[in-house]
């Protein structure tokens, strides 16, 4: 989860910023929290990746341990 915390900070290599992306629509709920956008997948073995599986443990945190 570290590297997702630099993410969120902005203090991640360059490299990994551009493979997530945070929601944008400001009228949904997980966007007050900061969360990340989850790309669907057709395969179970590409939820592994990180541009996945990332936000998606990301999104799983609760908001007092996100920060």
């Amino acid at each position: 989860m570290p590297v997702m915390f630099d993410i969120y900070h902005g203090t991640a290599p360059q490299y990994l910023l551009e493979l997530v992306r945070r929601r944008d629509n400001t009228r949904l709920r997980s966007s007050a929290r900061d969360n990340f956008v989850v790309s669907r997948t057709r395969l179970h073995l590409s939820d592994k990746t990180f541009p996945i599986a990332g936000p998606r443990a990301w999104n799983a945190l609760t908001a007092d341990m996100e920060h």
